[in-house]
Order: C-alpha cells, then structure tokens, then sequence
C-alpha cells in the first residue's frame, strides 16, 4: 500500500486504531490510484481519486483535456477580461484610460458600440484615436513608471519635429546649450579678470583662471554671464571650485528644479 506523505499529512492513530485528521475525518484504505495504481489511504468523509496532490496536479487538473478545456474558457469573449476585441485590435477604451490621462486633452467615439478613447496631437492639435501601446507609455509615464516623455502624435511628421519626444531629461540638441566658442569664452574671461583687476577674489594673489560660481552644467544659459564668473589663482581655483561636492562627476548627476 502506497502511504504518500501529502496525503497523510497531519493524521494521527487514535487507541481505537482509527487514523483521525483535525479531530473530524478518519482514514479507510481505498482503490488504486486512478494515476499510478497503488491502493492508498483517503479521508473517510472526503474520498479522493488519487492517492496525493503530485497525482492530483498530474492527472487531473492538467491532463491534455482539462487544459484544452481551461484554454477554450479563457479565450475570446469567455473570458473575464474580454473588452469587446479591443485589445487584440489595438484599441484603448475611454473609461478605462481616460480618467489616468490627468493633464491631456480627451474625447472619445463610439465604435461597433464600443467607447474608443480620442486625444489631443501635441503638435497640431488634431483629435484621432491613438495605438493602445502608445496610451499604455503616457499613463506610464504620468504615473512616474517610466521616465522617457511620449505625448501623443497624429503622424510621424508631428513625432519627428517635437524636441522632447523620448527624452529623459533635456529637450534635443540640450548639448549645444554647453557649447560655445574660444573667441566667446575669451570674451567672457577678460571681463570677469578686468572687473577683478587680475587679483584672485579668494586670497588676493594674482589672478590666472576664470571660474564659473553656477557650473555651466547646471546653468547654461548663464555660461557667459560675467556676473557668474570669478577670477582667481590656480590653487585656489581647484580649492574653492572642483573639490567635495563641486566636482564635475557629481555635478553632471544634478538636475536643477
């Protein structure tokens, strides 16, 4: 006789020489296992076809049947999450994303008796009904799940000339904001070395370097802003300017507010 420990778990043998379990079901040996073939012991009040759970899960709750029975359950309008075939059409529904799209312009039209979401181009301002992945990324990315921008674009005309579609955190082309000229920067060192009369605004030594007081990292458009300039020597330039939390490699993880 088979004694399989699933089975048996938590049985006891009273004095009478009954096998009891939570003090409610005894044990009487049964058949074979409609699985392996080996007799077993079951509850009394609840008898089993198997003679465990390994038999149970094998043989009858995923047998070729019951799957293609689980299967034809779950497919089509069977199913608990069946929206009318939007999903498989690529269609978002009005009630389900239009209430998420908090900060977008929205509409919505009836089709084949379903309430299509509609929504606002961001560069043109035309009304259509967009792809289901592209409403999945804005709702994403509204919730704070994904940090690249999409808005939404009727064409692919529209998507290409908008400067910050898929950015994660400056518009296109955001480099050239750190970018300027040897003649520009020249400029822009002679005045702040004048203003100072070539006298290191930190220890009164002569003055050799022209530092930014706003990283031009941080603060672009004042890269060339003599009032956001200091002049001062060579040691005091890597004292005062590029140590502890001011250097660079830090400063290139900051985004400003």
């Amino acid at each position: 006789m088979k004694i399989c420990y699933d089975n048996l778990e938590g049985f006891k043998l009273t004095s009478n020489g009954v096998f009891l379990k939570n003090n409610r079901d005894s044990y009487i040996e049964m058949d074979a296992c409609k699985r392996c073939g080996n007799p077993y012991l079951t509850l009394k009040g609840r008898p089993s076809d198997y003679c465990g759970k390994s038999c149970s899960y094998i043989g009858r709750k995923y047998s070729k049947e019951a799957r293609r029975n689980m299967s034809k359950a779950k497919k089509g309008s069977k199913s608990a999450s069946w929206k009318g075939g939007v999903v498989k059409k690529g269609l978002p529904l009005y009630d389900t994303y239009a209430h998420r799209l908090w900060c977008d312009d929205v509409d919505y039209k009836y089709v084949g008796g379903l309430k299509i979401l509609k929504v606002k181009c961001a560069n043109c301002d035309t009304m259509f009904v967009p792809k289901l992945s592209t409403v999945i990324h804005r709702v994403r990315y509204l919730e704070g799940k994904e940090t690249c921008e999409s808005r939404f674009y009727c064409s692919d005309k529209c998507r290409a000339v908008c400067p910050i579609f898929w950015q994660h955190k400056y518009p296109k082309g955001y480099k050239s904001f750190f970018e300027y000229t040897d003649e520009e920067y020249s400029v822009w060192r002679n005045e702040v070395m004048i203003r100072a009369n070539y006298k290191c605004e930190y220890c009164g030594n002569r003055a050799t370097d022209a530092h930014h007081i706003k990283p031009k990292i941080l603060e672009p458009f004042f890269a060339l802003d003599p009032d956001y300039g200091i002049a001062c020597c060579e040691e005091c330039h890597y004292k005062y300017g590029h140590r502890d939390e001011c250097n660079t490699a830090l400063l290139s993880n900051i985004v400003c507010l």
